[in-house]
């Protein structure tokens, strides 16, 4: 089951001002909100800006950058409509409180067979060559391999080897089960750092994001998480480093205000990527609340730097 949906007719989420449909036309929505693909009406050519419900400092952010004259329309369309939003909400939430507990209840227990019916599917003999593709980062196409399926055979020769086909479905589904956990466990953790880069295959022929989280529970033990090996095409400018950025780190529901440290190389673009899309979601994270956006000056003055290669040349001395 997909987690995207196409608003339609029949879509009964209140959109924020900025996404009536004055300015942006929602096109997807993923995870419940945390994720908002939406094309600018105001652009000659397409252009679909990422953001979310709750967080929509994105599209004010182009709409500050690419239509500077449309501001004055927008804030007025905001005070307008903002009394009439936050009524639809209201009554909106009476009419599915009674609803809510008996349908959540009814998803949880829909899922959690689901996850059981997937993680019981797959034989030990298909899960050890799963194991051994995905952790050695092999090809799918080495299980079709003349020498690969003679050497299962001959280790042992009741073995089914599975289809390159199956397998490639057994990894998707172990894939979102893993995926799900790291997500919930990201929703009770309170603080978290991100670590992230971008660069170019060899040639210059593809570019590549990546990011990766880490967090420290309560027993100090230290964790860690990738969320993204992203492809990553075009100019490596700033705003679109934070355009997808933003997308990765909604995708997997980690607010801004859970992000202490963020650690990437001193290059101009990431600076200034996180100088823009840094402002911390307020607390209450209303979908009809709209985010203040930072000026368009290159001021980095709330942004702390660090030297990584000091403090771990301290750290050597130290130990030593």
């Amino acid at each position: 089951m997909s987690n995207s949906s196409d608003p339609g007719s029949d879509d009964l989420r209140i959109y924020p001002v900025i996404l009536d449909g004055t300015f942006f036309v929602v096109k997807s929505v993923d995870n419940n909100g945390k994720t908002v693909l939406a094309k600018c009406n105001l652009c000659t050519v397409k252009t679909v800006i990422s953001g979310s419900l709750a967080a929509t400092g994105n599209f004010v952010l182009h709409l500050k950058r690419k239509h500077e004259d449309s501001i004055a329309d927008y804030e007025n369309r905001k005070k307008t409509q903002q009394p009439l939003i936050k009524k639809k909400k209201k009554e909106l939430k009476e009419q599915t409180t009674n609803m809510s507990t008996s349908q959540s209840t009814l998803i949880s227990v829909g899922f959690t067979k689901e996850v059981v019916k997937k993680q019981t599917k797959i034989s030990n003999s298909d899960q050890l060559v799963l194991n051994f593709i995905v952790k050695g980062m092999h090809p799918l196409s080495t299980i079709e391999q003349p020498e690969f399926q003679q050497l299962v055979k001959g280790l042992n020769p009741a073995v089914n080897l599975v289809s390159r086909r199956k397998l490639g479905r057994q990894i998707a589904d172990q894939f979102n089960i893993a995926r799900s956990k790291l997500i919930t466990k990201l929703q009770q953790i309170k603080y978290c750092c991100i670590t992230t880069d971008a660069w170019t295959c060899k040639g210059m022929s593809r570019g590549f994001l990546g990011v990766t989280v880490h967090w420290i529970e309560s027993d100090l033990t230290r964790y860690s998480g990738v969320l993204a090996c992203r492809r990553f095409k075009g100019t490596h400018s700033y705003d679109r480093i934070g355009e997808l950025l933003s997308e990765i780190l909604n995708s997997y529901t980690i607010q801004l205000k859970q992000i202490t440290r963020a650690v990437t190389d001193n290059g101009s673009n990431f600076v200034k990527a996180f100088a823009q899309y840094s402002t911390i979601e307020p607390e209450d994270t209303d979908y009809s609340a709209e985010e203040d956006i930072s000026s368009e000056q290159e001021n980095y003055e709330d942004l702390e730097f660090e030297d990584v290669g000091e403090i771990l040349d301290n750290n050597e001395a130290t130990s030593s």
